[in-house]
């Protein structure tokens, strides 16, 4: 038995339907529906995986190192449902990604931020900066556009919030 790496696609995994195509080493060697398995052989050392749905939904390529007669799984994961619907006309969107233990993590282990995450916390400090520089400043324009700022920025954050929050707990009979 040789050296072979899986890739799964979860009967759960929620985002998009349809087929992803799998690539090994920049070759197409299959692809999955939901619920699918491909196992594909592969000699000893270093290889690039990656899973493609259309050229707007495509995961970052995984390096994966293999020993002689070791099998490797790796999980087609989805990071945020938002991105799944929004298209970015300019790059790809992020929301495939391949893991080893289908949680939403890099094979080093560390987290994968959606966009909307790193969105919150840029307008969570953008919102704060504006907030200091509102108090610091004398009265005048500038003082009134920094709170202006710190308002906007808060209720868009809000807003995010709560749209992510809506996700998290809704049931699966939502749609």
């Amino acid at each position: 038995m040789g050296a072979s790496i899986t890739v799964t696609r979860s009967p759960k995994l929620r985002g998009r339907q349809g087929t992803y195509e799998v690539s090994i080493d920049g070759t197409a060697v299959g692809a999955l529906e939901r619920g699918q398995s491909l196992t594909h052989p592969v000699p000893a050392g270093d290889h690039s995986v990656q899973v493609t749905r259309d050229v707007q939904h495509t995961s970052p390529r995984q390096t994966v190192a293999i020993a002689n007669d070791e099998q490797i799984t790796l999980y087609v994961s989805f990071i945020s449902e938002r991105a799944a619907y929004v298209r970015s006309p300019t790059k790809a969107s992020d929301y495939l990604i391949l893991t080893t233990d289908g949680t939403v993590s890099n094979a080093d282990g560390t987290m994968v931020v959606p966009r909307e995450t790193r969105a919150r916390g840029a307008l969570i400090v953008l919102g704060l900066i504006a907030l200091v520089v509102g108090f610091v400043t004398p009265s005048g324009p500038v003082k009134q556009a920094a709170f202006a700022v710190f308002f906007i920025a808060t209720a868009v954050g809000f807003y995010l919030t709560v749209r992510h929050m809506r996700h998290l707990y809704r049931s699966p009979r939502d749609g």
